[in-house]
């Protein structure tokens, strides 16, 4: 079982305010997690995850602190509706800075959320 204040923690980074206060971010899933943490595991924080996650995953969970919570515990520090067995909180990644992008063909997106809306702008 994990304490209110870590509830009321987890559930405040639901808002960017915040997560850009504590330069974070939520991640849910088991696929997404597993790939953090294969991909760079000193960027995961905390993970938060059903037993059943830990142990088919023990072998990934080297550096994080792993907490074993309950289905209503995820509940309720998930942003989901169906929460899915395992959420981390993971150190937001570093901006590569500015691209330089004169005398080159440049294409600037924001917000594209068909990728049929893209292939249509190439």
């Amino acid at each position: 079982m994990i304490s209110k204040s870590t509830i009321k923690y987890i559930q405040s980074l639901g808002q960017k305010k915040t997560r850009d206060e504590e330069c974070v971010f939520i991640a849910e899933g088991p696929k997404i997690v597993s790939e953090l943490l294969e991909a760079d595991k000193t960027g995961v924080i905390e993970i938060y995850a059903l037993k059943d996650w830990i142990i088919e995953n023990e072998k990934l969970l080297v550096g994080p602190m792993v907490v074993e919570i309950t289905e209503e515990d995820l509940e309720k520090i998930s942003q989901l509706k169906t929460p899915n067995k395992v959420l981390a909180i993971v150190n937001q990644f570093a901006t590569a800075g500015t691209i330089e992008a004169k005398g080159k063909l440049t294409l600037a997106l924001c917000g594209i959320q068909d990728p049929g809306n893209l292939g249509t702008i190439i």
